[in-house]
């Protein structure tokens, strides 16, 4: 209790612990209902959710009521459950709030028009293309995105490609390539040399509609994330002529491209490109490392240890050891075995670490030549696998004597 005599509010954790503790019938509409209100916006869902399947006719209507009126966070919530519940006034409810004074107030009618997807609205939607708000212009443009398109709607949105707002040109960018995937290259020419970064990596997310030489652009743009988004677009939806291009981006001097470009070459299909992911098991970033080994993986399927294996007397030692131990992870050991005699004793001693629990004849044969290998490191490595395999069976040996008697 505090001085002044007044009591403590339950903090949103406990709100919610409250909210969540609510039987599952009717009895919960009304506490439902009013905590759609909240003010916390975990709070709010989770009581959006646990209502849909409980609300009626007055709940639909009291929640249409309070679609434009709460935060703007939790507006397209609301507007997505009342689509839910198949109500059929919320979007008059949301055309009138398009004509409101306030560009916060409009913002929240295309913003539950974007959820709520109805065609009635589209009219009212082209014409908010004009709002004097940028943000109401950009939400717009995202709402007509979920309605069916016509000549009108292309049109428009084209006309916003030369919108001030750099966040309505990158919003423009997805519409038009959205609703117009065929003739979309030409439009979206100049978005590919915009002079802001979000406006080029919206293009470079569009990279099926462009032209070869746009997406050539767009994988050299000086800003990471726009040649990351190129190479992301890529790897769903390959294009060949490119593939030279791709594989120069595992050498990018920023991680998270050599990273895309690793997926970019695995959806490309082409198992030509699995040298060049073979490299990329020595990127000094372990993320690209794994991410080229999974490409590999999604890239050769069953091929993989056969295109490892040819691999292994063709490339230098860092990555002949980098291949033992992949080879060795998935069970392939017999081919590993000629490395007893590599000229690289850190590839034998990868070759001894690889070999520790195999129980073969030819295993313990490696191990044992190892053992008496002309570098310590490798002698002293095998020497305590063996030793180890020893103690392993011994005590083993001692379990069943044990247990059989």
């Amino acid at each position: 209790m505090r001085s002044d005599g007044r009591r403590r509010q339950p903090d949103a954790s406990e709100r919610l612990r409250r909210l969540l503790a609510l039987p599952d019938d009717e009895s919960a509409r009304e506490a439902l209902l009013a905590a759609t209100e909240d003010v916390s916006l975990d709070v709010a869902r989770q009581a959006l959710r646990r209502l849909i399947p409980l609300a009626g006719p007055a709940e639909i209507a009291r929640l249409r009521e309070l679609m434009l009126t709460l935060d703007v966070g939790i507006v397209a919530d609301v507007a997505a459950a009342l689509r839910e519940l198949g109500d059929n006034h919320a979007t008059e409810i949301a055309v009138a709030g398009l004509s409101a004074a306030s560009p916060g107030d409009r913002q929240k009618a295309a913003l539950a028009l974007r959820e709520l997807c109805d065609p009635a609205a589209h009219g009212a939607l082209i014409r908010a293309l004009h709002d004097p708000a940028s943000s109401v212009r950009r939400v717009t443009l995202a709402a007509l995105g979920r309605l069916p398109s016509n000549v009108e709607t292309v049109r428009a949105c084209s006309m916003l490609l030369a919108d001030d707002d750099p966040a309505v040109r990158a919003a423009a960018v997805r519409a038009v390539a959205h609703f117009d995937a065929l003739t979309a290259a030409a439009s979206l020419r100049a978005a590919v040399t915009d002079s802001h970064m979000t406006v080029r990596r919206a293009a470079a997310e569009a990279a099926p509609v462009l032209e070869l030489d746009s997406l050539q652009a767009l994988l050299g743009d000086d800003n990471a994330a726009v040649r990351v988004a190129a190479l992301e677009a890529l790897s769903r939806q390959p294009r060949p002529e490119l593939i030279p291009t791709v594989r120069q981006a595992l050498r990018d001097p920023i991680w998270h491209v050599r990273r895309a470009a690793a997926d970019a070459l695995a959806g490309s299909g082409d198992p030509r490109v699995a040298s060049s992911l073979i490299q990329a098991l020595l990127d000094p970033q372990p993320l690209v490392r794994a991410r080229s080994r999974i490409a590999l993986e999604r890239l050769l399927g069953s091929n993989l240890e056969s295109t490892l294996e040819d691999a292994l007397c063709s490339v230098g030692a860092p990555l002949r050891r980098a291949l033992v131990e992949i080879l060795a992870g998935r069970g392939y050991i017999h081919p590993l075995l000629g490395l007893v005699s590599d000229e690289d004793a850190n590839v034998r001693i990868a070759l001894v670490h690889a070999l520790d629990g195999v129980s073969t004849p030819q295993a313990q044969a490696a191990l044992e030549r190892l053992a008496g290998d002309a570098d310590v490191g490798v002698r002293h490595a095998a020497s305590t696998v063996l030793t180890s395999t020893s103690t392993r069976t011994l005590f083993g040996l001692q379990r069943r004597f044990s247990a059989s008697s």
